[in-house]
């Protein structure tokens, strides 16, 4: 199988001011705050390997639409996962589109339940502070034994309205996500639909499945390999870890050390807990 690679994970958090502020105390670089039409907003840090991490928060409730059997709502969702985690964190993985009605097609013959057609437009404020529009087709699909854990691949149409240098380049030298994790008690399980989701293979890591591609492995890992990322409780079905590739794990450390964030260092690796990071985990990592 051809992978398809990590587009971004979504991080639902209840305050996206605060979020974005914990998070360039990291030391990653933030885009300007962003609206959707239908009820979230974010903050994006963006990274070289075209991959990113979107922090989400609920800014407007009467925008949201519920969902349905047919229909996914990303708003929606992410609301109810904040309802019930209000700490925040990992709620949704993306992985790189083909075009949506080529994904489409892939996800249907993999099996996957998939959902109705979903597309959107929203403006950009560049680094120059020139607003763009961006527009997003969304593929959304599920593992129904994961109710805390959205799917989805995203063909973006404007890239060049959307990737910024000057967003991609951080204090912590970040330069990509390498893994997110998903705490699981039974990997096999979930092996054909994360096979069918990822477009590889799954290799065995332990008691662990890796789904390994360049641009980003997933990981399904139950807890007794969830050591490897420095955690020592996660709620199973949830995405428990990220791992960010860095450049210098010298210039990362000296950053954590000047914001005040705890971590713990061992060799070219270095380990943010949950609390300092919107409620998930965080390698980062020289070595990825």
């Amino acid at each position: 199988m051809s992978g398809r690679g990590i587009d971004h994970l979504v991080v639902a958090v209840p305050d996206l001011a605060r979020a974005a502020e914990t998070w360039r105390s990291l030391g990653f670089t933030t885009t300007p705050e962003a609206r959707h039409p239908f009820g979230t907003g974010n903050h994006l840090v963006q990274f070289g390997n075209g991959s990113f991490v979107e922090l989400v928060a609920v800014v407007d409730p009467a925008k949201i639409v519920d969902g349905d059997d047919e229909t996914f709502s990303f708003a929606a969702f992410n609301r109810d996962w904040l309802a019930r985690h209000p700490v925040g964190g990992g709620s949704m993985i993306v992985v790189r589109s083909a075009g949506a009605e080529a994904d489409r097609a892939a996800f249907g013959a993999a099996g996957l339940r998939l959902f109705a057609p979903f597309g959107f437009e929203r403006t950009a404020t560049g680094p120059d502070g020139v607003a763009r529009t961006v527009a997003f087709s969304l593929t959304f699909v599920a593992d129904e034994a994961l109710a805390d854990l959205g799917l989805f691949a995203s063909h973006n149409h404007y890239p060049e309205n959307f990737w910024k240098a000057p967003f991609q380049t951080h204090a912590n030298s970040g330069r990509g996500i390498a893994e997110i994790v998903v705490a699981v008690d039974d990997p096999q399980s979930h092996r054909a639909v994360f096979e069918g989701f990822s477009g590889v293979a799954a290799q065995p890591q332990g008691s662990a499945l890796a789904f390994p591609d360049p641009a980003g492995t997933l990981v399904l890992a139950p807890a007794a390999d969830l050591d490897r990322w420095g955690v020592t409780v996660a709620e199973p079905g949830r995405i428990a870890a990220a791992t960010i590739a860095i450049e210098d794990a010298d210039r990362a450390v000296a950053t954590l050390a000047a914001n005040g964030i705890a971590h713990r260092r061992d060799g070219g690796r270095i380990f943010v807990a949950p609390a300092d990071a919107s409620g998930l985990a965080l390698v980062l990592d020289a070595e990825a």
